[in-house]
Protein backbone atom coordinates (compact mmCIF):
# COMPACT_ATOMS: atom_id res chain seq x y z
CA UNK A 1 0.00 0.00 0.00
CA UNK A 2 1.55 3.26 -1.16
CA UNK A 3 2.13 6.72 1.13
CA UNK A 4 -1.34 8.47 -0.26
CA UNK A 5 -3.34 5.36 -0.40
CA UNK A 6 -2.33 5.18 3.65
CA UNK A 7 -2.87 8.78 4.04
CA UNK A 8 -6.20 8.63 2.95
CA UNK A 9 -7.35 5.76 4.87
CA UNK A 10 -5.90 7.45 7.74
CA UNK A 11 -7.76 10.60 7.26
CA UNK A 12 -11.00 9.91 6.24
CA UNK A 13 -11.67 6.44 8.13
CA UNK A 14 -15.20 6.75 9.96
CA UNK A 15 -15.55 8.00 13.09
CA UNK A 16 -17.18 5.35 15.49
CA UNK A 17 -19.49 6.20 18.09
CA UNK A 18 -18.04 3.57 20.25
CA UNK A 19 -15.96 4.12 23.01
CA UNK A 20 -13.70 2.08 22.16
CA UNK A 21 -12.27 3.67 19.19
CA UNK A 22 -11.90 6.84 20.25
CA UNK A 23 -8.32 6.28 20.58
CA UNK A 24 -8.34 7.15 16.83
CA UNK A 25 -8.22 10.45 16.13
CA UNK A 26 -9.02 10.00 12.33
CA UNK A 27 -12.38 10.94 12.53
CA UNK A 28 -11.33 14.24 14.93
CA UNK A 29 -9.07 15.27 12.69
CA UNK A 30 -11.46 14.60 9.57
CA UNK A 31 -13.83 17.00 11.23
CA UNK A 32 -11.18 19.83 12.51
CA UNK A 33 -10.78 20.04 8.93
CA UNK A 34 -13.42 19.70 6.74
CA UNK A 35 -16.24 19.15 8.53
CA UNK A 36 -19.21 17.06 8.47
CA UNK A 37 -20.86 16.86 5.17
CA UNK A 38 -24.58 17.81 4.95
CA UNK A 39 -27.77 17.20 2.75
CA UNK A 40 -26.92 20.98 2.13
CA UNK A 41 -23.83 20.56 0.32
CA UNK A 42 -22.05 22.63 2.89
CA UNK A 43 -20.04 21.29 5.34
CA UNK A 44 -20.31 21.76 9.16
CA UNK A 45 -17.92 22.39 12.04
CA UNK A 46 -18.27 23.93 15.29
CA UNK A 47 -16.64 27.10 13.66
CA UNK A 48 -19.20 27.05 11.12
CA UNK A 49 -22.08 25.91 13.15
CA UNK A 50 -21.04 28.98 15.62
CA UNK A 51 -21.31 31.55 12.43
CA UNK A 52 -25.46 30.62 12.35
CA UNK A 53 -27.20 33.56 14.14
CA UNK A 54 -29.37 30.90 16.13
CA UNK A 55 -27.07 28.19 17.20
CA UNK A 56 -24.63 31.16 18.69
CA UNK A 57 -27.93 32.22 20.59
CA UNK A 58 -28.92 28.78 21.66
CA UNK A 59 -25.32 28.26 23.22
CA UNK A 60 -25.23 31.45 24.62
CA UNK A 61 -28.36 31.19 26.32
CA UNK A 62 -27.86 28.19 27.94
CA UNK A 63 -24.24 28.78 28.62
CA UNK A 64 -25.03 32.63 30.10
CA UNK A 65 -27.85 30.84 32.39
CA UNK A 66 -26.49 28.13 34.31
CA UNK A 67 -23.37 30.21 34.54
CA UNK A 68 -25.52 33.30 36.32
CA UNK A 69 -26.91 30.77 38.98
CA UNK A 70 -25.22 30.63 41.96
CA UNK A 71 -23.77 27.11 42.94
CA UNK A 72 -22.86 26.77 46.36
CA UNK A 73 -21.61 23.83 48.82
CA UNK A 74 -23.85 22.74 51.34
CA UNK A 75 -23.61 20.36 54.27
CA UNK A 76 -25.84 17.79 55.25
CA UNK A 77 -27.07 18.28 58.73
CA UNK A 78 -28.97 15.45 61.41
CA UNK A 79 -32.43 16.19 61.11
CA UNK A 80 -32.11 16.56 57.59
CA UNK A 81 -31.59 20.30 56.68
CA UNK A 82 -28.89 22.10 54.94
CA UNK A 83 -26.13 24.40 55.96
CA UNK A 84 -24.02 26.38 52.87
CA UNK A 85 -20.29 24.99 54.37
CA UNK A 86 -18.08 28.33 53.85
CA UNK A 87 -15.67 26.02 55.96
CA UNK A 88 -14.87 24.33 52.75
CA UNK A 89 -12.07 25.10 50.50
CA UNK A 90 -13.86 23.59 47.76
CA UNK A 91 -17.26 26.42 48.69
CA UNK A 92 -14.93 29.02 47.50
CA UNK A 93 -13.35 27.39 44.73
CA UNK A 94 -16.78 27.66 42.88
CA UNK A 95 -18.33 29.85 44.30
CA UNK A 96 -15.70 32.68 43.71
CA UNK A 97 -12.51 31.53 41.50
CA UNK A 98 -11.66 28.47 40.33
CA UNK A 99 -8.47 29.38 39.38
CA UNK A 100 -6.34 32.52 39.65
CA UNK A 101 -7.48 33.23 35.95
CA UNK A 102 -10.88 33.32 36.20
CA UNK A 103 -14.16 33.90 37.74
CA UNK A 104 -16.53 30.95 38.64
CA UNK A 105 -18.68 33.00 36.00
CA UNK A 106 -16.25 32.65 33.47
CA UNK A 107 -15.29 29.16 33.83
CA UNK A 108 -18.90 27.59 34.25
CA UNK A 109 -19.51 29.56 30.90
CA UNK A 110 -17.03 27.62 29.07
CA UNK A 111 -17.94 24.56 30.57
CA UNK A 112 -21.59 24.83 29.42
CA UNK A 113 -20.71 26.69 25.92
CA UNK A 114 -19.16 23.49 24.90
CA UNK A 115 -21.18 21.13 26.46
CA UNK A 116 -24.01 22.80 24.69
CA UNK A 117 -22.73 22.83 21.49
CA UNK A 118 -20.85 19.36 21.90
CA UNK A 119 -22.60 17.81 24.62
CA UNK A 120 -19.11 17.42 26.47
CA UNK A 121 -17.90 20.15 28.70
CA UNK A 122 -14.21 19.35 30.48
CA UNK A 123 -12.13 20.96 32.73
CA UNK A 124 -8.81 19.52 34.71
CA UNK A 125 -8.34 19.07 38.09
CA UNK A 126 -4.93 20.68 39.70
CA UNK A 127 -4.24 18.65 42.76
CA UNK A 128 -1.25 19.30 44.90
CA UNK A 129 1.01 16.99 46.82
CA UNK A 130 -1.20 16.42 49.38
CA UNK A 131 -3.95 15.54 46.74
CA UNK A 132 -6.35 18.19 47.82
CA UNK A 133 -7.84 20.46 44.81
CA UNK A 134 -6.26 23.56 43.94
CA UNK A 135 -8.03 24.79 40.64
CA UNK A 136 -9.60 24.19 37.99
CA UNK A 137 -9.22 24.89 34.42
CA UNK A 138 -11.55 24.33 31.06
CA UNK A 139 -10.11 21.95 28.04
CA UNK A 140 -11.34 22.80 24.83
CA UNK A 141 -13.05 19.88 23.29
CA UNK A 142 -10.50 19.80 20.57
CA UNK A 143 -7.84 19.26 22.92
CA UNK A 144 -9.31 16.03 24.40
CA UNK A 145 -9.97 12.81 23.65
CA UNK A 146 -11.79 9.79 25.70
CA UNK A 147 -10.30 6.16 25.32
CA UNK A 148 -9.89 3.02 27.31
CA UNK A 149 -6.65 1.86 28.55
CA UNK A 150 -6.28 -1.64 26.40
CA UNK A 151 -4.95 -3.12 29.53
CA UNK A 152 -6.94 -1.72 32.72
CA UNK A 153 -9.96 -1.06 30.01
CA UNK A 154 -10.36 1.84 32.51
CA UNK A 155 -11.49 4.76 31.60
CA UNK A 156 -8.98 7.97 30.24
CA UNK A 157 -8.44 10.71 28.30
CA UNK A 158 -5.90 12.07 25.75
CA UNK A 159 -5.14 16.16 26.44
CA UNK A 160 -3.09 17.40 23.92
CA UNK A 161 -1.49 14.36 23.82
CA UNK A 162 -0.86 13.33 27.31
CA UNK A 163 -2.67 10.67 29.21
CA UNK A 164 -4.64 11.72 32.02
CA UNK A 165 -6.45 9.42 34.48
CA UNK A 166 -10.50 10.17 34.60
CA UNK A 167 -9.95 11.51 38.43
CA UNK A 168 -8.14 14.35 37.08
CA UNK A 169 -10.86 15.12 34.11
CA UNK A 170 -14.20 16.76 35.71
CA UNK A 171 -16.93 15.63 32.34
CA UNK A 172 -20.17 17.87 32.01
CA UNK A 173 -21.97 15.12 30.06
CA UNK A 174 -25.37 16.36 27.81
CA UNK A 175 -27.23 13.67 25.47
CA UNK A 176 -25.16 10.61 25.57
CA UNK A 177 -25.49 7.32 24.52
CA UNK A 178 -23.45 5.15 26.46
CA UNK A 179 -23.09 7.12 29.69
CA UNK A 180 -19.39 8.56 29.28
CA UNK A 181 -19.31 10.27 25.68
CA UNK A 182 -21.59 12.89 25.04
CA UNK A 183 -23.02 12.50 21.49
CA UNK A 184 -21.84 14.83 19.17
CA UNK A 185 -24.67 17.82 18.18
CA UNK A 186 -23.07 19.27 15.39
CA UNK A 187 -22.92 16.15 14.23
CA UNK A 188 -26.21 14.67 14.78
CA UNK A 189 -27.34 18.11 13.53
CA UNK A 190 -25.42 18.61 10.63
CA UNK A 191 -28.70 18.49 8.07
CA UNK A 192 -29.95 20.56 9.70
CA UNK A 193 -27.35 23.23 10.71
CA UNK A 194 -26.20 22.40 7.00
CA UNK A 195 -29.19 23.82 5.69
CA UNK A 196 -29.18 26.84 7.61
CA UNK A 197 -25.61 28.02 6.50
CA UNK A 198 -26.58 27.26 2.54
CA UNK A 199 -29.25 29.43 3.27
CA UNK A 200 -27.37 32.26 5.01
CA UNK A 201 -24.52 32.00 2.35
CA UNK A 202 -27.62 32.44 0.02
CA UNK A 203 -28.54 35.40 1.37
CA UNK A 204 -25.20 36.96 1.91
CA UNK A 205 -24.70 36.17 -1.99
CA UNK A 206 -27.83 37.34 -3.75
CA UNK A 207 -27.44 41.25 -2.85
CA UNK A 208 -23.89 42.07 -4.07
CA UNK A 209 -24.00 39.72 -7.06
CA UNK A 210 -28.07 40.21 -7.71
CA UNK A 211 -28.61 40.23 -11.92
CA UNK A 212 -31.86 41.64 -11.55
CA UNK A 213 -31.86 45.21 -12.86
CA UNK A 214 -33.45 48.29 -11.76
CA UNK A 215 -33.75 49.10 -15.62
CA UNK A 216 -33.28 48.21 -18.99
CA UNK A 217 -31.98 50.26 -22.30
CA UNK A 218 -33.08 49.00 -25.60
CA UNK A 219 -30.58 50.63 -28.20
CA UNK A 220 -31.14 50.15 -32.31
CA UNK A 221 -27.68 50.46 -33.15
CA UNK A 222 -24.27 49.41 -32.13
CA UNK A 223 -21.62 51.06 -30.47
CA UNK A 224 -18.44 50.92 -31.88
CA UNK A 225 -16.18 51.96 -28.83
CA UNK A 226 -17.08 50.10 -25.61
CA UNK A 227 -16.02 52.10 -23.63
CA UNK A 228 -19.10 54.19 -24.51
CA UNK A 229 -20.97 51.55 -22.67
CA UNK A 230 -19.72 51.83 -19.71
CA UNK A 231 -19.86 55.64 -19.84
CA UNK A 232 -23.27 55.22 -20.33
CA UNK A 233 -23.89 52.78 -17.70
CA UNK A 234 -22.08 55.26 -15.14
CA UNK A 235 -24.14 58.23 -16.25
CA UNK A 236 -27.37 56.53 -15.84
CA UNK A 237 -26.65 55.27 -12.09
CA UNK A 238 -24.82 58.72 -11.69
CA UNK A 239 -28.37 60.48 -11.80
CA UNK A 240 -30.45 57.96 -10.76
CA UNK A 241 -28.78 56.80 -7.30
CA UNK A 242 -28.37 53.05 -8.38
CA UNK A 243 -26.09 51.05 -6.62
CA UNK A 244 -23.40 48.49 -8.04
CA UNK A 245 -26.22 46.05 -7.14
CA UNK A 246 -28.85 46.61 -9.27
CA UNK A 247 -27.76 48.41 -12.33
CA UNK A 248 -29.19 49.38 -15.34
CA UNK A 249 -29.00 46.72 -18.40
CA UNK A 250 -28.00 48.23 -21.78
CA UNK A 251 -28.75 45.84 -24.94
CA UNK A 252 -27.64 47.06 -28.16
CA UNK A 253 -29.10 46.10 -31.68
CA UNK A 254 -32.00 46.35 -30.65
CA UNK A 255 -32.07 43.37 -28.56
CA UNK A 256 -35.37 42.79 -26.15
CA UNK A 257 -35.16 41.19 -22.60
CA UNK A 258 -36.79 37.92 -22.52
CA UNK A 259 -37.92 37.26 -18.62
CA UNK A 260 -37.08 33.76 -17.84
CA UNK A 261 -38.68 31.63 -15.25
CA UNK A 262 -35.82 31.68 -12.73
CA UNK A 263 -35.71 31.33 -8.65
CA UNK A 264 -36.17 33.68 -6.70
CA UNK A 265 -36.08 34.24 -2.85
CA UNK A 266 -39.97 34.60 -3.00
CA UNK A 267 -40.85 31.74 -5.06
CA UNK A 268 -38.03 29.76 -2.81
CA UNK A 269 -39.97 30.98 -0.26
CA UNK A 270 -36.62 31.57 1.35
CA UNK A 271 -37.65 33.84 4.44
CA UNK A 272 -40.02 30.89 5.56
CA UNK A 273 -37.29 28.81 4.67
CA UNK A 274 -34.81 30.23 7.16
CA UNK A 275 -37.68 30.62 9.83
CA UNK A 276 -37.96 26.66 9.86
CA UNK A 277 -34.53 26.36 10.39
CA UNK A 278 -34.50 28.51 13.16
CA UNK A 279 -36.76 26.85 14.83
CA UNK A 280 -35.34 23.67 14.43
CA UNK A 281 -31.99 24.13 15.55
CA UNK A 282 -33.96 25.76 18.90
CA UNK A 283 -35.77 22.55 18.85
CA UNK A 284 -32.51 20.99 18.74
CA UNK A 285 -30.85 22.38 21.61
CA UNK A 286 -33.90 22.75 23.67
CA UNK A 287 -33.76 26.86 23.47
CA UNK A 288 -37.37 27.95 23.00
CA UNK A 289 -37.48 30.45 20.52
CA UNK A 290 -38.25 34.03 22.41
CA UNK A 291 -34.45 32.79 24.59
CA UNK A 292 -32.84 32.67 20.69
CA UNK A 293 -34.14 36.31 20.12
CA UNK A 294 -36.73 34.98 17.68
CA UNK A 295 -39.87 37.32 18.65
CA UNK A 296 -42.03 36.97 15.69
CA UNK A 297 -45.23 35.10 17.77
CA UNK A 298 -43.90 36.24 21.23
CA UNK A 299 -46.67 37.72 23.73
CA UNK A 300 -46.00 38.00 27.26
CA UNK A 301 -47.99 34.71 28.24
CA UNK A 302 -46.05 32.33 25.90
CA UNK A 303 -42.85 34.31 27.27
CA UNK A 304 -43.70 33.82 30.36
CA UNK A 305 -44.32 29.96 29.36
CA UNK A 306 -41.23 29.55 27.51
CA UNK A 307 -39.02 31.01 30.79
CA UNK A 308 -40.74 27.90 32.74
CA UNK A 309 -40.36 25.18 30.51
CA UNK A 310 -36.60 26.24 29.36
CA UNK A 311 -35.88 26.57 33.92
CA UNK A 312 -37.32 23.02 33.82
CA UNK A 313 -36.50 21.07 31.00
CA UNK A 314 -33.49 22.20 29.25
CA UNK A 315 -31.60 24.13 32.61
CA UNK A 316 -32.49 21.92 35.38
CA UNK A 317 -31.32 18.74 33.53
CA UNK A 318 -27.79 20.44 32.96
CA UNK A 319 -27.69 21.34 36.39
CA UNK A 320 -28.43 17.99 37.69
CA UNK A 321 -25.46 16.39 35.38
CA UNK A 322 -23.23 18.80 36.50
CA UNK A 323 -23.59 18.80 40.58
CA UNK A 324 -23.37 14.88 40.37
CA UNK A 325 -20.27 15.41 38.39
CA UNK A 326 -18.68 17.76 40.98
CA UNK A 327 -19.94 15.23 43.85
CA UNK A 328 -18.49 12.77 42.07
CA UNK A 329 -15.30 13.91 41.32
CA UNK A 330 -14.24 16.38 43.88
CA UNK A 331 -15.24 15.43 46.81
CA UNK A 332 -13.78 11.94 48.50
CA UNK A 333 -15.96 8.63 49.35
CA UNK A 334 -16.26 10.49 53.34
CA UNK A 335 -17.33 13.77 52.13
CA UNK A 336 -19.82 12.50 49.56
CA UNK A 337 -22.09 11.27 52.43
CA UNK A 338 -21.35 14.66 54.00
CA UNK A 339 -21.62 17.62 51.72
CA UNK A 340 -23.18 18.11 48.23
CA UNK A 341 -23.08 20.79 45.73
CA UNK A 342 -26.28 22.31 44.36
CA UNK A 343 -27.61 24.77 41.86
CA UNK A 344 -29.99 27.47 43.84
CA UNK A 345 -32.85 27.63 41.12
CA UNK A 346 -35.01 30.24 43.25
CA UNK A 347 -34.26 33.71 41.24
CA UNK A 348 -35.20 31.58 38.07
CA UNK A 349 -38.24 30.13 39.39
CA UNK A 350 -40.22 33.02 41.34
CA UNK A 351 -42.72 33.01 38.47
CA UNK A 352 -44.32 29.98 40.01
CA UNK A 353 -43.54 30.31 43.51
CA UNK A 354 -46.71 31.97 44.11
CA UNK A 355 -48.36 29.23 42.75
CA UNK A 356 -45.99 26.64 44.83
CA UNK A 357 -46.76 28.71 48.01
CA UNK A 358 -50.55 28.61 47.22
CA UNK A 359 -50.69 24.99 46.79
CA UNK A 360 -48.61 24.27 50.34
CA UNK A 361 -51.03 26.62 51.96
CA UNK A 362 -53.88 24.55 51.30
CA UNK A 363 -51.79 21.84 52.59
CA UNK A 364 -50.88 22.83 55.64
CA UNK A 365 -54.31 23.97 56.68
CA UNK A 366 -56.04 20.96 55.51
CA UNK A 367 -53.99 19.00 57.79
CA UNK A 368 -52.57 16.63 54.76
CA UNK A 369 -48.99 18.54 55.56
CA UNK A 370 -46.73 19.54 57.74
CA UNK A 371 -44.62 22.83 57.85
CA UNK A 372 -41.65 20.87 57.69
CA UNK A 373 -42.88 18.65 54.74
CA UNK A 374 -43.30 21.49 53.19
CA UNK A 375 -39.74 23.39 53.89
CA UNK A 376 -38.01 20.18 52.96
CA UNK A 377 -39.86 20.32 49.57
CA UNK A 378 -39.21 23.41 49.55
CA UNK A 379 -35.63 22.84 49.91
CA UNK A 380 -35.40 24.95 53.52
CA UNK A 381 -34.67 23.38 57.02
CA UNK A 382 -37.10 21.74 59.70
CA UNK A 383 -38.01 24.53 62.59
CA UNK A 384 -38.74 24.09 66.23
CA UNK A 385 -42.46 22.95 66.00
CA UNK A 386 -42.94 22.63 62.17
CA UNK A 387 -43.33 18.71 62.38
CA UNK A 388 -46.93 19.07 63.87
CA UNK A 389 -49.81 19.42 61.73
CA UNK A 390 -52.15 22.32 62.39
CA UNK A 391 -55.90 22.47 61.04
CA UNK A 392 -58.07 25.69 60.36
CA UNK A 393 -60.69 26.56 62.69
CA UNK A 394 -63.00 28.26 60.74
CA UNK A 395 -64.50 25.08 59.15
CA UNK A 396 -68.00 24.47 60.26
CA UNK A 397 -70.50 21.49 59.55
CA UNK A 398 -73.75 21.89 57.74
CA UNK A 399 -77.01 20.66 58.02
CA UNK A 400 -79.28 18.68 55.19
CA UNK A 401 -80.84 21.90 54.54
CA UNK A 402 -77.44 24.35 54.34
CA UNK A 403 -77.40 25.53 57.89
CA UNK A 404 -74.68 25.99 60.07
CA UNK A 405 -74.74 23.46 62.83
CA UNK A 406 -74.09 24.65 66.47
CA UNK A 407 -71.02 23.51 67.52
CA UNK A 408 -71.60 21.41 70.96
CA UNK A 409 -71.08 23.61 74.64
CA UNK A 410 -67.63 21.99 76.46
CA UNK A 411 -69.11 22.04 80.05
CA UNK A 412 -65.83 21.40 81.43
CA UNK A 413 -64.19 24.11 79.23
CA UNK A 414 -67.68 26.22 80.94
CA UNK A 415 -67.06 25.22 84.29
CA UNK A 416 -63.14 26.18 84.55
CA UNK A 417 -64.44 29.79 83.52
CA UNK A 418 -66.81 30.38 86.48
CA UNK A 419 -65.56 33.53 88.79
CA UNK A 420 -64.13 32.87 92.18
CA UNK A 421 -67.23 34.44 93.61
CA UNK A 422 -69.37 32.15 92.09
CA UNK A 423 -67.46 28.96 92.98
CA UNK A 424 -67.36 30.35 96.64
Amino acid sequence: MGFFQQARDWLFKPKNAELADLTDTSGWLYELFSGVGSAAGVRVTPLAAMGVPTVIACVNARSRALASIPLKLYRRRSDGGKEVATDHPLYWLLHDAPNEEMTSADFRRAIFANSALRNSGYAMISRDGMERIRELYPIPNHEIQEFRDPVTKKLQYRVNGEVVPARRILHARGLTFNGLVGADMVSYARDSIGLAIALQDHAARYFPNSISPSMIFSMEGWLSDPKQLATIKQEIMKRSGINGAHEPLVLQGGTKPIEVNKGDNQKGQFIEARKMQDKAICQIFGVPQSKAGIMDDAHYDNVEQDNGSFVTDTLMPDAVQFEQALNQKLLGPIEQGKYFFKFEFDALLRPKLIERMQAHKIAIEAGIRSRDEVRLVEDLNPVAGGDRFVISQNVQLLDNEGNLVPKPVDNKATSNSNTPAENA
